[in-house]
């Protein structure tokens, strides 16, 4: 496996890492954003 591959390769499983906990904590603000709507 060459250097470059490696490089590309953690690249993308931190920008996959990065955009899933990005769009949890969207999902969970919206969430309590939904649930301070219904009081």
């Amino acid at each position: 496996v060459s250097f470059w591959e490696d490089i590309i390769l953690l690249l993308i499983i931190s920008a996959i890492l990065f955009i899933f906990t990005v769009s949890f904590e969207i999902y969970t603000v919206r969430k309590n954003d939904l649930k301070n709507q219904q009081k």
